[in-house]
């Protein structure tokens, strides 16, 4: 009865307070907030309004007046900043106010699950994040007591499944957590959660176990297997141990094959003092595989000029070629750069090969002819084979007499 007559004066108490706070929202949000940074001026948001109502209302509120306040705050702030356009002002407002309410409720008298089952809810409407439930009340609000967070992991067995798990460790029930874990790994074959959560623990060697029985036990589930390999690695790799790591990225290079995973497992080799060793041994399988690419990519890298050129020749033995792109012969007139000082020959029968390639297509590629004919030039004019260049003009007029376009190429070359 007591009871009954107390709440009765609390609601007639908080009601104008509600009402006042209210309408200061409604007031707040309804404002069109736009901002013009090259103008410099705009229709700035005002929920600044909010402050002595604020007050006013937080004094008498508990927390079943706070919760659905926020609530109304959040329906009303996010249809204004879906309207609005004033690089997030607006938006960083109402945030200020709905965590301002958040805050005050975990300082109020309430059972923990109340205020949980209420971020629960809240979170999946919060859409600009403005309320931050779950870091209030879940991460920052210390329950007291393994009491309390008893009967937060009971209340949450079966409907939630992570606050539970993170009720149990607060409740100091590791084993019954840990049962919970291995179960659904076992279920959903997912052994790196399990990893995760033994990292997170700072249990390294248990992480590791962990690696080597989910690997055991995963037959035929290669994707799951390779995860937990590489999670074991890079376990090992934090303690000094690189083998698992060295044989990972061996593996991961000849199924991807790129410069950066070449120099990735050569930055590892190193550390063990065999990068040589190691690098003889990658190239030689990259050759076998016949991954040219790469291979020249990799030799340009490390100035192996010659070397280069021999995989340039592999890649393209092939006598016809498909072209695309803005700039098909790209890699071919940067290596002929790279060699013009040193093998000029060498970058000549590559420009060569350009010309070749350019008039031979469907439809002729005339800017590259002229890019590779201006640099022949100018090879065989440094090294004094002039005569060498006449005799490759006339060649082309020779064999191309109906190609005007090259015609006039010549004629400005010459």
């Amino acid at each position: 009865m007591i009871e009954n007559v107390l709440s009765h004066i609390h609601d007639q108490k908080i009601k104008p307070l509600k009402k006042a706070l209210e309408s200061a929202i409604v007031k707040a949000s309804k404002k069109d907030c736009w901002y013009d940074p090259w103008e410099r001026r705009g229709n700035q948001a005002d929920w600044g309004i909010l402050s002595e109502k604020f007050e006013a209302f937080i004094k008498e509120a508990e927390v079943k007046d706070i919760l659905p306040m926020v609530e109304f705050l959040l329906e009303k702030a996010t249809r204004q900043i879906q309207h609005s356009d004033d690089e997030g002002d607006c938006e960083g407002q109402a945030r200020y106010w709905a965590q301002r309410l958040i805050k005050a409720a975990t300082k109020k008298d309430s059972d923990h699950i109340t205020l949980i089952d209420w971020a629960i809810k809240v979170i999946t409407k919060d859409k600009y994040f403005l309320t931050d439930a779950k870091t209030i009340v879940l991460d920052k609000n210390k329950f007291p007591s393994q009491e309390t967070w008893n009967e937060i992991a009971n209340h949450y067995k079966g409907l939630n499944r992570k606050i539970h798990l993170l009720a149990l460790q607060k409740a100091g029930r590791e084993n019954e957590r840990k049962k919970i874990l291995k179960k659904s790994a076992k279920q959903k074959k997912d052994y790196a959660y399990l990893v995760e959560d033994a990292l997170s623990r700072g249990d390294c060697e248990e992480a590791l176990n962990i690696c080597e029985r989910g690997m055991a036990q995963l037959k035929g589930a290669e994707l799951k297997i390779e995860e937990l390999n590489i999670l074991a690695a890079r376990i090992e790799a934090s303690h000094g141990q690189y083998n698992r790591d060295l044989n990972l990225r061996k593996k991961f290079l000849m199924e991807h094959p790129s410069l950066e995973n070449y120099t990735s497992l050569l930055e590892l080799a190193t550390v063990q003092n065999i990068s040589e060793q190691i690098r003889i041994e990658a190239l030689e399988k990259l050759e076998v595989a016949q991954e040219w690419y790469i291979l020249m990519d990799i030799a340009l890298q490390e100035y192996r000029l010659l070397d280069a050129v021999k995989y340039y020749w592999h890649i393209h033995k092939e006598s016809s070629s498909v072209y695309y792109g803005s700039n098909p012969f790209k890699q071919d007139f940067d290596l002929a750069e790279r060699l013009s000082r040193i093998y000029p020959i060498e970058a000549a029968k590559i420009l060569r090969r350009v010309v070749h390639e350019s008039l031979k297509a469907y439809q002729p590629m005339y800017e590259y002819v002229e890019q590779a004919l201006t640099s022949l030039k100018s090879e065989f004019l440094v090294s004094g084979k002039f005569e060498e260049w006449k005799e490759l003009v006339q060649t082309l007029r020779v064999d191309h007499p109906r190609k005007r376009n090259l015609k006039e190429i010549l004629d400005r070359l010459s």
